[in-house]
């Protein structure tokens, strides 16, 4: 058996030498593939010429200041690695009451998404998109003290984190509330109880480059101490 070195294996038992190096390959797999995509990202969005085995780690404000709503995606295919990433900035998101109600159903197959495209109001791009996430939500409908129900906002955090982390690793994304969420059920399955919130194209943008975004002004929208 192979030393147990991280804490996770060792509440969990040890794993073999052949499986341990396996996982480390997977690691080292996923990590390269990340590492790639920030050149790449640093190369086209900021004109960044970075030396082999050079590093660029996005700002979390480059990113918000480079999201964009994208509607043209390049036909290529997202990577494993890129998609699981995007998905965990998603499930570490915060939530009321830690209650995590999110669910996502990822789409990747073609007429699927071309029925998607149908019902998110015959939005053709929806489906041009190599992976459109499903955002849903399967909740009590709990509303908080405020009197506002948690699901729609804790999932559109979650969202949020995937909008950014898709940004970092070079990938665009749309959010989507024009559609019709009995139809989309229909195409996916998806049980009466569970609420379809959003709908999310990803993938690699046709047109990468920064837009000026059209924002009013911190004096305009913050009040302070007091409205």
């Amino acid at each position: 058996m192979h030393a147990c070195h991280d804490p996770y294996l060792a509440d969990h038992g040890c794993v073999s030498e052949i499986i341990w190096d396996e996982i480390a390959e997977e690691i080292e797999k996923r990590e390269r593939s990340i590492l790639h995509a920030r050149i790449e990202r640093a190369q086209t969005y900021y004109g960044v010429v970075l030396a082999s085995g050079g590093d660029f780690i996005m700002d979390v404000l480059d990113a918000i200041k480079s999201r964009k709503s994208v509607r043209r995606y390049l036909d290529k295919s997202i990577e494993k690695e890129k998609l699981i990433a995007v998905l965990e900035a998603g499930r570490l998101a915060p939530s009321a009451s830690n209650r995590q109600e999110w669910r996502f159903v990822i789409v990747r197959d073609r007429e699927t998404r071309r029925k998607l495209a149908e019902a998110a109001d015959e939005q053709t791009f929806v489906g041009e998109a190599p992976v459109v996430i499903v955002a849903c939500a399967e909740t009590d409908g709990h509303i908080m003290k405020c009197g506002q129900p948690c699901y729609p906002i804790d999932v559109a955090i979650a969202l949020d984190h995937i909008t950014l982390a898709a940004i970092e690793l070079g990938l665009g994304t749309c959010w989507i509330g024009a559609f019709d969420e009995k139809r989309v059920k229909e195409i996916l399955g998806i049980p009466e109880e569970i609420r379809v919130v959003e709908l999310m194209p990803l993938g690699y943008p046709s047109d990468p480059s920064i837009v000026k975004k059209e924002r009013l002004s911190l004096d305009t929208i913050v009040k302070y101490e007091h409205w």
